[in-house]
């Protein structure tokens, strides 16, 4: 963004930057009014896009003014003849059809941001191949990675080079901002909001591979035992039962089928009639953080 940035014009680069640095798009940034900014607060609302009086979600949102986008909202304001923050040059609101792609992918290519360059004979020449300027151009061009200079077969006239962007529109500003954000490890209900969708699972379901790290801490929430780290044999059974504090209270079921205890000796007389499971709590005696074992109503 800095390059694409830097190469926009005056005119532009504000609105621009507003897009990137809040998620909004464009109906809302060309109805913003500068009462809908608060600089003292840092923060922008908003409640409307376009001339309509409300956003496309139909509620308004207050999103904080980044600190590398404040000189930019400060130049807007300035630089405004009415009441809105991004007007046309007399004031007015600009037009739904104004094309804010074309300035986007013009300001790509010449920042280099391409995907390659396609380089076109300009030369005018006509049946008897002489210069004239009322014949058709040359339709000879040919695609190439570079900007290098290459000349045409048939005129030897120098090829002009023109940027190939891929195809991108202002609205796909909004992606990048949720993008950079959630990368930034900026969580996704806090992208949530800043975008204003109505429910984080619209975020997650678009954003939520781009989050790996926050989804894994959220996972890491969840604790059962304070595991030590493996260990070989029955020393894991050993240390398990240690950790959850278990001295004999859980009876475990042995390879072989009979019940053995903390201590791992064979008690098949502790085993209860009716009772089965993984564990086994001895007579019920004993709180163990486990579910009461189920009797079995025929025994």
């Amino acid at each position: 963004m800095p390059p694409v940035l830097a190469e926009l014009a005056d005119r532009w680069r504000p609105i621009f930057a507003a897009a990137v640095f809040t998620g909004a798009r464009e109906g809302e940034l060309c109805g913003l009014r500068k009462t809908d900014v608060d600089l003292s607060a840092r923060q922008v609302t908003f409640a409307r896009s376009w001339g309509r009086q409300t956003t496309k979600s139909g509620k308004a949102r207050t999103v904080p003014i980044h600190p590398e986008l404040e000189p930019f909202i400060r130049a807007a304001l300035d630089a405004s003849p009415s009441a809105l923050v991004f007007p046309r040059p007399d004031g007015g609101m600009m037009s739904e059809e104004t094309d804010f792609s074309g300035v986007l992918r013009r300001a790509l290519g010449r920042a280099g941001l391409v995907t390659g360059y396609r380089h076109v004979c300009r030369a005018r020449v006509n049946a008897a191949g002489v210069r004239d300027r009322t014949a058709p151009r040359c339709e000879h061009a040919e695609a190439a990675p570079d900007r290098g200079l290459r000349r045409c077969p048939v005129h030897g006239d120098k090829l002009w080079p023109v940027a190939q962007v891929r195809p991108i529109r202002f609205h796909d500003l909004r992606h990048t901002c949720a993008s950079l954000l959630l990368q930034s490890g900026v969580t996704l209900p806090t992208v949530s909001r800043i975008l204003g969708h109505a429910d984080v699972r619209l975020t997650l379901d678009r954003y939520g591979h781009l989050a790996p790290e926050f989804m894994r801490a959220e996972l890491e929430k969840l604790t059962l035992l304070p595991l030590p780290p493996p260990a070989p044999g029955d020393q894991v059974k050993t240390q398990i039962r240690a950790v959850a504090g278990v001295d004999g209270a859980l009876v475990g079921r042995g390879a072989e089928g009979e019940l053995d205890d903390a201590a791992g000796q064979a008690t098949p007389q502790e085993k209860t009639p009716g009772v089965s499971g993984r564990w086994v709590h001895r007579k019920m005696e004993r709180e163990t953080g486990f579910e009461p074992a189920t009797l079995s109503l025929g025994s």
